[in-house]
């Protein structure tokens, strides 16, 4: 490749990736065709970025015209809830073929969310929000979560028995400063809000679980951990509200708060008595070492 033109591609996905809005306002002026040659220059991760913006339409049209090798890959860059959505828009036999192109870890997720109906608990949760065994010591869970490939580390770690099912729930926080020695089951709390998978809209959003939560785990039968439902999808679910009820703008506003609070204790993990603290990572690093 031409240095002039690979610095042009490169500036493309640089521009992609820091302003995803405006990119995907640009290709949504273009056909399905010329969106997809637009794109055909960029990598996964920058046509996901801008894809994931774009309205669905747009964004189902432009996937469905792509070589089927491209649209795998974008697939498995995109938001995992956001590319299951996308794909159950497309006809059968695409959906199939662009599944068959996605690395086997995401398909895999893909599959398992499309297996519920739309709507459902089950077809938004998060299959990547990990959860650790209740019989590892804390040294143990943290090299598990270092281990696990696109891991998504959030507030709250869930824990499961060696039968899959939610047994508890601790802090992030709590985790990172105990021991490596202590069990995660002496740290964690018992009783556990849940969703099932067969949940619909109104009763996801009417859970009682959100008032002191900003994220729900989800179960199948028997209490099996599928996932969980993160405040994005919330924030999706109440950006149309069902007529006859302002709990959409509610809850939607004790996400915004819950978003505040815990950017601020992320600042506080980064850092203790003004001094700058070792990231989550290096933290982790240490235990494994331990």
């Amino acid at each position: 490749m031409e240095p002039v033109v690979r610095q042009e591609r490169q500036l493309s996905e640089a521009y992609c990736i820091r302003h995803p809005d405006e990119a995907a306002r640009l290709l949504e002026r273009l056909s399905a065709e010329e969106a997809t040659e637009a794109l055909s220059v960029l990598d996964a991760a920058a046509t996901a970025a801008v894809l994931g913006r774009c309205v669905p339409d747009s964004a189902v049209a432009i996937l469905a015209a792509m070589p089927v090798a491209h649209a795998g890959a974008t697939a498995a860059q995109l938001d995992v809830v956001v590319a299951a959505q996308l794909l159950r828009l497309l006809a059968e036999q695409t959906r199939e073929a662009i599944i068959a192109a996605v690395p086997p870890q995401p398909a895999q997720a893909l599959l398992r969310i499309l297996r519920f109906p739309e709507g459902t608990a089950g077809a938004m949760a998060d299959p990547f929000v990990p959860a650790v065994p209740n019989d590892l010591s804390v040294g143990e869970a943290l090299t598990h979560l270092r281990s696990i490939p696109r891991v998504r580390l959030h507030y709250y770690i869930y824990v499961i028995d060696r039968e899959q099912r939610l047994v508890g729930v601790l802090d992030l926080r709590d985790l990172l400063c105990a021991a490596p020695e202590e069990p995660v089951a002496m740290l964690m709390q018992t009783d556990v809000f849940r969703v099932s998978v067969w949940a619909d809209r109104a009763a996801i959003l009417s859970h009682p679980g959100w008032r002191q939560v900003h994220a729900l785990p989800v179960v199948a039968t028997g209490d099996r951990y599928v996932g969980v439902l993160r405040h994005d999808t919330l924030r999706r679910l109440t950006a149309a509200p069902e007529r006859g009820g302002d709990l959409g703008g509610a809850l939607a506003l004790g996400l915004t708060l819950a978003e505040v609070y815990w950017a601020g204790m992320g600042r506080l993990f980064s850092s203790q008595g003004g001094a700058p603290g070792p990231t989550m990572d290096k933290r982790l690093s240490e235990h494994d070492g331990e």
